[in-house]
């Protein structure tokens, strides 16, 4: 039974948690360097020289690229951790020779435009929900400073009732005449 209990937790928690993270999050999460070198050395591995050629400075240019954009971005640019027997992706899919650092850069800016204008999406739907929430004051007197600066209106309605009464039997009589006589005019 104390063995289920860690379990019915667990996914009372799952439920709680949002389906999916914030995007201003993920555009602000980086990559470690450790992380950065591993991935440029991917994208090094996957040409056929095996990046001989490559020396330390060319490594740690990719890196340092991989390394100002988003994580999500970057794994997908070197298509890193590498997946055997998985399709090649990344900008090893788009690049016949080893990239340059601004092959990368293009590559990642491209990729990392559609969270960027979803994260701009999001803050537009937030101010809109924030606006929502608070009262639509502008300008405008609450009731308690109406009745200040112009009195209580219901009393004014009073008193011109009382003024105005409705008019007696006799003098709608004297008015209108008779429903006899009304209706002789009409024949």
């Amino acid at each position: 039974m104390d063995a289920l209990k860690p379990l019915a937790t667990a996914l009372g928690n799952l439920r709680n948690k949002p389906a999916t993270p914030s995007v201003q999050r993920v555009l602000a999460e980086r990559m470690t360097i450790s992380e950065a070198t591993e991935a440029a050395g991917a994208i090094i591995d996957r040409y056929p020289n095996g990046g001989r050629g490559a020396g330390d400075r060319y490594i740690g240019a990719l890196a340092s690229v991989l390394l100002s954009f988003p994580r999500r971005v970057a794994l997908r640019c070197a298509d890193f951790p590498v997946k055997p027997g998985a399709r090649l992706g990344g900008v090893c899919a788009a690049a016949k020779f080893l990239p340059a650092p601004a092959e990368l850069v293009e590559w990642c800016d491209r990729e990392s435009e559609t969270l960027r204008r979803e994260a701009e999406y999001q803050q537009r739907v937030e101010a809109q929900r924030a606006e929502r929430q608070t009262p639509y004051r502008r300008g405008r007197l609450s009731y308690g400073e109406l009745k200040n600066k112009y009195g209580d209106w219901r009393s004014e309605l009073d008193e011109r009732a009382s003024v105005q009464s409705a008019p007696s039997d006799d003098e709608l009589r004297a008015i209108y005449g008779t429903r006899r006589e009304l209706t002789d005019e009409k024949r």
